[in-house]
């Protein structure tokens, strides 16, 4: 996987809100599931599909780490939960777009996710380190970081399909190849 394969990733991440996100630890995948804004669609125009989400999965997890904090009259309090509860953070966020560029080439500086990390974990594996992604969602009172490390993409329609892939994971119709050997993690409302 290349910088011109993200650049094509880049404005599904962008242009719409994140409705979810889940981290399988089994088989090492972040799927990120967006609703890209009109114009940015994968879908061929005249496509009559009303459901125009779209599961971004980056694989294999090397390193992830989030800080999920809330701000109120008296500062901030840094919230800890675990990789399962990953969805409901996400949902608490109501739907917002994400702050600044997902693929920054570099590992994003921690300052400012307070004394601690909400959630981290790693990998010994030697696979997973190629790429960074930073996604920054601000929804007061709450703001929700993520960083993780990845090698390869793909994206999948509401219905499974696979629609990109880098080529360690090869396109096939019908969605049937992958890091999960087609199995679909569900998509988030």
């Amino acid at each position: 996987m290349n910088r011109d394969e993200l650049d094509l990733i880049r404005p599904l991440l962008t242009s719409g809100p994140l409705l979810g996100a889940e981290l399988d630890l089994q088989y090492r995948v972040l799927a990120l599931t967006v609703e890209p804004a009109a114009g940015r669609e994968l879908w061929a125009e005249g496509d009559d599909a009303e459901d125009q989400r779209v599961q971004i999965l980056l694989h294999p997890i090397a390193e992830v780490a989030a800080s999920f904090r809330e701000r109120d009259e008296g500062g901030v309090r840094v919230l800890t939960f675990t990789p399962e509860q990953l969805v409901e953070m996400v949902a608490v966020m109501d739907d917002a777009r994400l702050d600044g560029d997902p693929f920054p080439g570099n590992r994003p500086s921690r300052e400012g996710w307070g004394p601690r990390a909400s959630m981290q974990g790693s990998s010994g594996a030697t696979d997973g380190r190629t790429h960074h992604v930073h996604l920054d969602v601000d929804s007061p009172p709450y703001r929700f970081v993520l960083h993780a490390t990845f090698d390869d993409v793909e994206v999948r329609g509401p219905d499974g399909e696979q629609l990109f892939a880098t080529d360690a994971a090869p396109h096939v119709p019908g969605g049937s190849s992958g890091p999960l050997g087609g199995r679909n993690l569900p998509m988030m409302p």
